[in-house]
């Protein structure tokens, strides 16, 4: 065993220069990986065009899906194992009961895993689809789950909430629909 001036043992030094490299590391990486999963760093972006997606519809019949038309969208995603999901389920059905007139409401599921538990368990007042393909989840910011986003006739995000229905943001909503019908519905 190798003994440094001031009696310090070679090994302990060697490990606490490899410990600490290895801490910096972690930090960094970490770092990045909250970057990417950070809902705050996820989610539709306003003023992107939303494009035309491939989905496969309750039924199973595969369906290409346009958000141009003669009404604005609003676009409730959401994840069959998303905790958040399900508890803001009945907020987002009094979504569309309020708005369903003057908007074109879907529900779009990031995945088809455990979707029928989820339907059953908390049914979807509104036409719902899945992705055909994961591949496009992360590409249009769909990974945090839920979003209520709002497409314009001309397939422009106007605006996007990430989150569930909590006060604060069941506040947000009912004041750009100009209803006040929702309430704080998680339960």
């Amino acid at each position: 065993m190798k003994v440094l001036k001031g009696g310090a043992d070679c090994g302990v030094v060697v490990m606490g220069i490899v410990l600490a490299a290895s801490l910096a590391g972690n930090v960094v990486l970490g770092w990045k990986l909250r970057s990417v999963w950070s809902p705050r760093a996820g989610g539709v972006q306003v003023g992107a065009t939303f494009p035309t997606i491939e989905v496969v519809s309750q039924e199973g019949r595969r369906e290409r899906l346009s958000f141009k038309g003669a009404q604005p969208t609003v676009l409730y995603v959401m994840s069959p194992a998303c905790v958040w999901c399900k508890k803001n389920q009945e907020g987002a059905n009094a979504l569309y009961r309020s708005i369903k007139g003057g908007y074109r409401v879907v529900g779009l599921f990031t995945t088809s895993e455990n979707l029928a538990q989820y339907l059953k368990d908390h049914p979807v007042e509104f036409p719902s689809y899945t992705l055909a393909s994961t591949e496009v989840v992360r590409s249009l910011g769909l990974d945090a789950t839920p979003q209520t986003v709002v497409i314009s006739p001309a397939g422009k995000v106007e605006r996007a909430w990430m989150g569930a229905y909590l006060p604060e943001r069941v506040a947000e909503i009912e004041k750009y629909f100009a209803i006040s019908s929702i309430g704080t519905k998680v339960r």
